[in-house]
């Protein structure tokens, strides 16, 4: 098995979930306030309310080699000024976890075991790779490093993008021909020996991260939901897509489960393991470790699954 599918896939059992994350200080504690964008990591989330501040809870990632675990919850920025988060899926075999969130003016600030970065932009959208964060610009997204060593290879995508989505150290776009494009951010590429999907003709209207470079799902032009790769062995089903016509789709970044939303904003959800959805109506979904949560249209984010972490105990 390569060392990228190891690092995806996490080590089970290296150490306890029991340990107590801290409290995160965020001032005004917001409660009641309606959320207007949520993300949901690796047993951690982080969401924006209306008053433009980020609240994160959850455990976050500990292996027991991390002196800070808990760095991207308690080290979620105070001020005030944000429109949108997004947190880092990564498997609980990495010791660290990066969160980043953008601002009114479009600028980017982000934190967690990486260290952090600021960047000015202004960019209309961010979604987290392992250790960087695409951010985009019109069309063109370009690829920010959130640590030191960080793998941020490319400077830019520079085709015309009209939805995107990461996952490792990989990335699907979708251009506006509505044509796939896959690509790597760390200096190799991806393992010689490792299989590598081919990526269906389009239309498409939307992908979901990459599980390394093996495969992924995506909601095609007229609505239809199509996975494609190499099935997971050890956790068959999400290609087992259901028929209908969807808007909106995610995929637990273990590929055990995926759920989607159709035009009206109800759920489904399939896969290995996956839970029976909270019904909605929903307007955006996010998952990450077999959890899943929903945004309904004025604010309110309901979870279900496996909920490790305790990323489904949304802050009241």
């Amino acid at each position: 098995m390569s060392p990228l599918l190891l690092l995806l896939l996490g080590c089970t059992g290296c150490a306890s979930d029991t340990t107590e994350a801290p409290a995160t200080d965020t001032g005004d504690t917001g409660v009641g306030l309606p959320w207007v964008d949520v993300s949901l990591g690796s047993r951690a989330a982080c969401g924006v309310r209306t008053d433009t501040r980020v609240r994160c809870w959850g455990e976050g990632v500990d292996t027991g080699y991390s002196p800070e675990p808990y760095r991207v919850i308690s080290g979620a920025p105070t001020t005030a000024g944000f429109v949108d988060v997004d947190l880092e899926s990564v498997g609980d075999a990495l010791d660290y976890q990066n969160a980043c969130a953008r601002r009114e003016d479009g600028s980017v600030t982000c934190w967690g075991k990486g260290g952090g970065r600021d960047d000015e932009g202004p960019y209309d959208e961010i979604r987290m790779v392992y250790g960087g964060v695409l951010a985009r610009q019109g069309n063109t997204v370009h690829c920010l490093s959130t640590w030191e060593e960080a793998p941020c290879v490319h400077g830019a995508v520079t085709y015309d993008v009209a939805q995107y989505s990461g996952g490792g150290m990989t990335a699907l776009f979708v251009g506006v021909d509505g044509e796939l494009h896959l690509e790597w951010f760390d200096a190799h590429g991806p393992d010689p020996y490792q299989f590598v999907m081919e990526l269906p003709a389009g239309p498409w209207a939307q992908v979901s991260a990459p599980f390394g470079y093996e495969n992924a799902c995506g909601i095609r032009s007229g609505g239809d939901i199509e996975c494609f790769g190499e099935e997971p062995s050890d956790w068959p089903g999400v290609f087992d897509a259901p028929e209908g016509e969807f808007v909106d789709l995610c995929v637990d970044l273990m590929v055990r489960s995926a759920c989607a939303l159709d035009a009206g904003g109800a759920p489904t959800c399939w896969g290995y393991d996956h839970y029976t959805p909270d019904p909605g109506p929903f307007v955006a979904l996010t998952c990450g470790e077999s959890s899943y949560c929903g945004r309904t249209a004025d604010g309110e984010v309901r979870c279900w699954g496996d909920c490790r972490g305790g990323v489904c105990d949304v802050p009241p």
